[in-house]
């Protein structure tokens, strides 16, 4: 699902940028990935390079016993939770016009203000099985760029992080081969 949500943004946000920023002469998408099979990765030339930096568990929202549920009929079980994660993207401009660079990245940040929240209803092309992404700014200081840039081993280009969030991997708990179970405080393994 990782895949599929950013792939979903990365097509989102190119649109926008067709629609906002016309050009004719150019036919390569205006936002891309970058090379990863290369050290250090080869940002595209002309085009927003859209990177996974991090991917981390959201423990925010998490319950005190995630692993405890209660199905319908009042029994007591123990299943995995439901996984969600946050995924920190780098949105980073290269130009040979630092001025272009500018504009593609400002138009970045507008399509991102103006759409923080993804929802099937208001986007109907997301993936099945993606309730909603939420996208929020990340501010970060000039330690923590350093750290970005130096760690990819490529020349500061213009970028802005976002902070991703989304719910993926809930194994349905029916289509497992071992299901535990909690009765009258006494654990019971069923196959």
């Amino acid at each position: 699902m990782v895949h599929e949500a950013i792939e979903f943004l990365k097509t989102a946000l190119n649109n926008y940028l067709l629609q906002k920023i016309p050009d004719s002469t150019v036919t390569a998408p205006r936002v891309d990935y970058p090379k990863i099979d290369t050290d250090p990765p080869v940002f595209n030339l002309r085009t927003v390079n859209l990177m996974l930096i991090n991917l981390e568990e959201e423990r925010v929202l998490r319950p005190a016993d995630p692993y405890a549920q209660v199905s319908s009929d009042g029994t007591h079980g123990s299943v995995s939770p439901p996984l969600s994660v946050i995924l920190t993207l780098l949105f980073s401009a290269k130009f040979t016009d630092y001025q272009a660079a500018l504009k593609h990245l400002s138009y970045t940040m507008q399509f991102f203000q103006s759409n923080h929240l993804f929802t099937p209803e208001d986007f109907p092309g997301m993936p099945d099985g993606i309730d909603k992404l939420t996208v929020e700014f990340q501010s970060l200081n000039n330690a923590q760029k350093n750290e970005i840039w130096s760690s990819l081993k490529v020349a500061y280009l213009p970028s802005v992080v976002y902070k991703l969030r989304m719910l993926v991997y809930q194994e349905d708990s029916t289509s497992s081969d071992t299901l535990v179970t909690q009765t009258s405080n006494q654990n019971t393994l069923l196959r």
